[in-house]
């Protein structure tokens, strides 16, 4: 019914100098506000995103950092502010957002929160269009019992800006949450007069160049929703053979807006014509032509038979004429090759063009009779043949019983059978789609085809990921007419004007934005008539202009016409000049990139002759655990805010037990929720669900939704936020004059200066933050959040907090480790800059968390730049510069990133024998390094750090060529990697190795017991074919693991094989 689209705007600088960049905060100090949250207390020991997401929304909307800012020349920094605009596209508003637009909003606004990090100006832009969709035709209905058919357009839109007042604020509430940084002041409506206006002066524009036009011709009608539908909205159901649907009972019938009905589908009905003139012996010994049809109700609309022309059993037919069963007229026998399967059925194909889209193009193609239409718009039979052949049953599925058994009753009847098919079904309705032959607006597709292929072709526009662009050439290639009109009574209202006589007869159409237009172009005669000129159809005796009447078509225009020009509408509005056409970029889901990314494509190009984009961004379709897409006509959406909160699974069923969703598909749903959600969804959090969202940006053309995967990034947010919680401790002990800065640059400067002085820890760390922040920028450059978000977690949780934190821990509790060597206060130095890059580097993909500790970390350990020291502590994080490779290209260093790969390798091992050995982590071990000569001098430089992470005692470190046995008597050499070993003297070691022996051979003989047991089961359910998907895939996996511990304790034995 309606959609929500934002555009946003950021005009963004990058300033080179400490100094400019001061004088920048300085400026933006005008908007400034106290933080809604004293950053001066002490952080609570554990992560709470509702604590954390609590007011944030409403400070960031106070302080205005969401509000655009001039484009230009900044005079006092001399540095140039460039417009960055992005346009969103938009969630149907018909109740609330699922996990799909959470995906859409996610990502958007990393994009711009990325862009507006360092930036100037911001402007947002959101608005609501329609979509009529079958959850507000039920809710609506439900409330107010109107039917569409009979109601006025006035009370049915009255209804809707209703419905659109009601479940707005939900959606505004769901984008809050998110943390989407719109400027709601910019929020309007697609049928404000601006954009009307637009979309009415397009139109006509079209019409008058030729390029739109109305015809007859076959369009996808849905008899629930009494309205044509594009191919978008038309789901292709596989039926696998004989079986029963649930369709939509008609308007008329009981229980309409509620009840279903089954009726049979997958069954192909064979029935003989008699041929004419019948001869047995003239004809090859038949007397009639046997045809397959699944739709046998339509043969009432037969205009001809088809045969291929190769087929030899049909020879003898050529030219030939059958007798319709019902009307006794005369049907020819044509010759098809491209329609007619000979292999298919009985190779025989009954012709029905009114309500067949192949049976229409066979049917112009030779010349038949097109116009026969057996259904009216009601999915009834037409009165005439309703009549002539004495059916009782007008409804269309009823009526395909009664007219098998009167086939019977004339022994036409020939039988039927199983078939597999595909049916095509409204995914708003749920009911049949019936190919229909009506008068509809069309879009010429050759005018567009050469716009649209022209654009992409010469890189006016990039589509990411590339491969959509093979995609986008062959659906422009196959391009078909587009039916832009619909039987609605919400909508932008074809300006179309049919010109009607003083008879009543109907003289043609003309299109204009007003009445007052229309009759100037009428009288003008600058208009296209269907008879003759206009004078020449009925000029006065005086020769005055003849008398005529207007009437405005009452269709609609498709919400892909009306929506293809918000780029322009948009950026055109009156008053606001903070956004310029064309924009950047435009993120969206692959499945709408031809029905609606096209058409803005083509209509914008049309227009104006630039493409609206530079880039065309896609990101993977949400689907749910069925592989179905997210849609609220199935009831299978989740909640984000559902995800962020958390959610009993009592309050989920009791929502869709008061939602509009029909009965069935009501309690689809609730069984659906019991099964995936027996406890309920999790509470995560804003922040874990967004950056979860943006991980799987990496995936194919679909996504499977995780709750798992959310709650696994909240422990992720959770390890960010203990991070700080070490920083604040290991900050409180340092001294408290030392020379650092939150704000990352003179902290930076310094560091650079004395970095060779640095210990491997902080080298490399300092080398991983450069190589980050070169990732993430990389990836944000080509719009590759999946990359951007694996690099953070890589660096974030393993880097920083599982190896540079443990070093800091290390050092902490012993003063003496690492040579003795005073590291504490580089470290903490180090320290700051890594945290501080992290958080605004994190922050696009988390932004309530990165905003939280930006606020508490700039407070407890630092001073803003005004040297004003307070409650109000920092600017918003969003307002800081997100980390540039260059300034931190002097900390990559190849050699302490390899020095640091190869220490800890020989520190896993040696805990990885600890383990096997069951030897506690506070027994010192001896041992003997062996090294090639490329790693050697690495060895040695490191050897200290090594020990201290690894408690062991070095006793040499050897130059070794070869990998020796894995072990020589009691002397075993464990492998690091290819060029470096660890020699253990098991004699040295506190351990009874016949104990072990025996315990490990006991595990060995319990792990290859559940191996079997699983194996059989797994093999069994594999053969069966009965074991669920999920089931499988979890046995399988805990078989892999169970095989992983056997090779390890096996190896094990090996190795200790020699102590006895």
């Amino acid at each position: 019914m309606k959609f929500t689209r934002r555009l946003i705007d950021v005009s963004y600088k990058r300033c080179d100098t400490l100094h400019a960049r001061s004088e920048n905060l300085l400026v933006l100090r005008t908007i400034r506000a106290c933080y809604h949250r004293d950053p001066s207390q002490p952080l609570p020991s554990a992560y709470n995103s509702s604590a954390v997401e609590e007011g944030t929304y409403k400070w960031w909307e106070e302080t205005g950092i969401f509000k655009p800012r001039k484009v230009g020349t900044n005079t006092s920094t001399n540095t140039e502010c460039s417009e960055f605009s992005m346009l969103l596209p938009p969630p149907n508003v018909t109740g609330s957002l699922h996990i799909g637009h959470a995906l859409t909003g996610s990502v958007q606004d990393a994009i711009v929160r990325w862009k507006r990090m360092g930036a100037s100006s911001t402007p947002s832009y959101r608005d609501w269009n329609r979509a009529y969709n079958t959850v507000v035709h039920v809710g609506i209905g439900r409330k107010t019992r109107l039917k569409f058919s009979n109601s006025r357009r006035i009370q049915i839109q009255s209804r809707v800006f209703e419905w659109k007042e009601l479940y707005g604020s939900t959606i505004h509430n769901q984008h809050r949450r998110l943390g989407l940084s719109l400027d709601w002041s910019r929020e309007y409506f697609t049928l404000d007069p601006h954009h009307s206006s637009l979309v009415k002066d397009t139109f006509v524009k079209m019409y008058d160049d030729g390029i739109i036009y109305r015809d007859m011709r076959m369009c996808n009608w849905c008899v629930r929703l009494q309205t044509v539908i594009s191919d978008i909205e038309v789901d292709s159901k596989v039926i696998e053979g004989r079986g029963r649907v649930s369709v939509p009972r008609s308007s008329d019938q009981a229980g309409a807006s509620e009840g279903l009905r089954e009726v049979e589908v997958g069954v192909m009905h064979d029935f003989a014509y008699k041929l004419a003139g019948s001869d047995s012996a003239k004809n090859g010994g038949l007397d009639e032509l046997v045809v397959s049809t699944t739709r046998i109700e339509t043969m009432l609309g037969d205009v001809a038979v088809a045969v291929h022309p190769d087929d030899k059993r049909y020879k003898h037919l050529h030219g030939r004429h059958v007798v319709h069963p019902f009307t006794g007229e005369q049907l020819p026998i044509v010759l098809d090759e491209e329609l007619v399967d000979m292999d298919k059925g009985t190779g025989a194909v009954k012709i029905t063009p009114a309500h067949d889209f192949n049976d229409y193009a066979c049917g112009v193609k030779h010349g038949l009779t097109l116009e026969r239409n057996v259904l009216d718009r009601d999915g009834k039979i037409v009165k005439n043949l309703l009549d002539s052949a004495g059916l009782k049953c007008s409804d269309r599925f009823d009526a395909r019983e009664e007219i098998i058994q009167i086939l019977k009753d004339k022994d036409l009847y020939r039988g039927s059978k199983d078939h597999a098919m595909v049916l095509p079904l409204c995914s708003r309705s749920g009911d049949i789609i019936e190919p229909m032959l009506l008068p509809q607006w069309y879009v010429k597709a050759e005018s567009l085809q050469k716009i649209a292929r022209e654009v992409v072709a010469s890189g006016m526009t990039k589509i990411s990921p590339s491969r959509y662009e093979k995609d986008w050439f062959r659906w422009v290639d196959d391009m078909d007419e587009w039916c832009i009109s619909r039987q609605l009574w919400w909508g932008h209202r074809i300006p179309a004007y049919r010109v009607i006589g003083n008879q009543q007869q109907e003289l043609g159409w003309v299109a204009a934005s007003t009445e007052a237009e229309a009759h100037r172009k009428v009288q003008s005669g600058s208009v296209r008539l269907s008879t003759g000129s206009f004078t020449d159809v009925e000029s006065s005796a005086d020769h005055s202009l003849p008398q005529y009447t207007l009437v405005q078509d009452e269709d609609v225009l498709d919400t892909w016409f009306s929506s293809g020009l918000i780029p322009l509408s948009v950026t055109s509005r009156q008053g606001d000049q903070d956004v310029s056409y064309p924009t950047d970029v435009l993120e969206t889901g692959s499945d709408i990139l031809f029905f609606w990314v096209a058409r803005m494509v083509m209509l914008c190009k049309y227009s104006t002759g630039e493409s609206p984009f530079k880039d065309i961004y896609l990101h993977p379709m949400v689907r749910d655990a069925q592989g179905r897409k997210m849609s609220k006509s199935l009831g299978n959406v989740i909640d984000p805010v559902d995800v962020i909160n958390g959610q009993t699974l009592s309050n989920l069923i009791d929502r869709v037990q008061t939602s509009n969703l029909p009965a069935t598909e009501r309690a689809n749903t609730i069984e659906s929720l019991n099964k995936g959600y027996s406890e309920g969804i999790p509470g995560c959090g804003a922040d874990a669900l967004r950056f979860t969202l943006c991980e799987y940006m990496q995936q194919g053309s679909s996504i499977k939704m995780s709750v798992e995967r959310v709650q696994h990034n909240a422990k992720f947010c959770n390890k960010i936020w203990q991070l700080v919680r070490f920083y604040d401790s290991r900050r409180q002990k340092k001294d408290q004059n030392s020379d650092t800065s939150v704000v990352g640059i003179p902290a930076l400067q310094a560091i650079q200066q004395s970095i060779s002085e640095a210990q491997l820890p902080e080298q490399w760390i300092l080398s991983r933050t450069a190589n980050t922040v070169k990732d993430c920028n990389k990836a944000l450059d080509e719009y590759n959040l999946g990359a951007a978000t694996q690099s953070l977690m890589r660096f974030v949780w393993f880097d920083l907090c599982d190896v540079y934190l443990e070093t800091l821990k290390l050092s902490q509790n012993d003063p003496g480790t690492f040579e003795g060597q005073n590291a504490s206060t580089s470290s903490v130095a180090v320290l700051n800059v890594c945290i501080v890059n992290s958080l605004k580097l994190l922050h696009p993909f988390m932004p309530y968390i990165t905003e939280e500790l930006w606020q508490h970390v700039a407070f407890v350990h630092g001073t803003d730049h005004s040297g004003i020291a307070g409650k109000c502590g920092f600017e918003s994080i969003s307002l800081q510069t997100y980390p540039i490779t260059t300034e931190f290209e002097a900390f990559v260093s190849p050699t302490a990133e390899a020095d640091m790969a190869l220490s800890m390798a020989i520190v896993k091992a040696i805990r990885d024998m600890r383990q096997s050995f069951q030897l506690s982590p506070k027994i010192q071990i001896p041992v003997t390094l062996s090294c090639s000569s490329d790693v050697v001098d690495s060895v040695k430089s490191n050897g200290s750090f090594v020990s201290d992470m690894s408690n062991i005692t070095i006793r040499g470190i050897e130059l070794s060529t070869t990998n020796q046995a894995d072990s020589v008597g009691k002397l075993v050499r464990l492998p690091v990697n290819e060029a470096c070993w660890i020699d253990v003297d098991l004699q040295d070691l506190p351990q009874d190795f016949t104990k072990l022996i025996k315990k490990l051979q006991g595990q060995l003989h319990g792990v290859n017991k559940k191996i079997m047991k699983l194996e059989k089961a797994v093999g069994a359910g594999s053969a069966a074919g009965k074991m669920p998907a999920h089931i499988f895939e979890a046995k399988s996996i805990e078989l892999d693991g169970l095989k992983e511990q056997r090779i390890e304790i096996e190896a094990t034995l090996r190795v200790t094989s020699g102590t006895n």
